[in-house]
């Protein structure tokens, strides 16, 4: 699978660290992980692009999202253009997972994750955490990939599974997976 990265480089001095753990991670995984235009790109070297570099970045990365299976955007630092990508990558009908380390989630995801079944935004505290989190991350990507299956749910069992989805941070469909697979396991031995 092909993921591509987003994130600020004005804002790279507070995010190297975890898109380097983010790059790590997914391709430990035994992903793609597309990243190098974040992690080796300056704010002194775009400050100093000609017209034709900035449209080359600009088609690079448009086309990077266009060309993957998922979106992974690190959303600490505001940036429009990272906004403009995520959107973009949702309206294509990918999984966008955006990380956060932060106080308060921007209010618009709030939205986003309540009307796309494949926008999820994770809050993390620590670089560790992430060690965690981004696996799982990936298996809601996988899961996205796999067959859609709705149902009908009582209040309170939606209630609780979104309880579980905050408190834990994982999205509800993954949770559920889970408890499948618990129950396959039981019925194998």
């Amino acid at each position: 699978m092909k993921i591509f990265l987003s994130a600020s480089i004005y804002g790279k001095q507070h995010l190297e660290d975890s898109c380097k753990k983010i790059v790590e991670l997914t391709e430990k995984s035994g992903n793609t992980i597309v990243a190098d235009h974040i992690l080796d790109t300056t704010n002194e070297q775009m400050a100093q692009w000609k017209k034709d570099q900035d449209i080359k970045f600009h088609n690079f990365v448009m086309n990077g999202v266009k060309n993957s299976d998922a979106v992974f955007a690190e959303i600490s630092h505001p940036s429009t253009s990272v906004g403009y990508l995520i959107s973009l990558a949702a309206q294509a009908g990918k999984p966008v997972v955006c990380f956060y380390n932060g106080d308060k989630k921007p209010h618009l995801f709030n939205t986003l994750e309540e009307q796309n079944d494949k926008f999820i935004v994770i809050e993390y505290k620590s670089i560790e955490e992430l060690n965690k989190l981004v696996p799982e991350m990936i298996e809601f990507i996988h899961e996205g990939q796999d067959t859609r299956f709705n149902f009908f749910v009582a209040p309170k069992h939606i209630n609780y599974m979104n309880w579980i989805a905050k408190t834990r941070r994982i999205p509800r469909s993954v949770f559920l997976r889970r408890l499948i697979e618990e129950e396959m396991k039981k019925k194998e031995l």
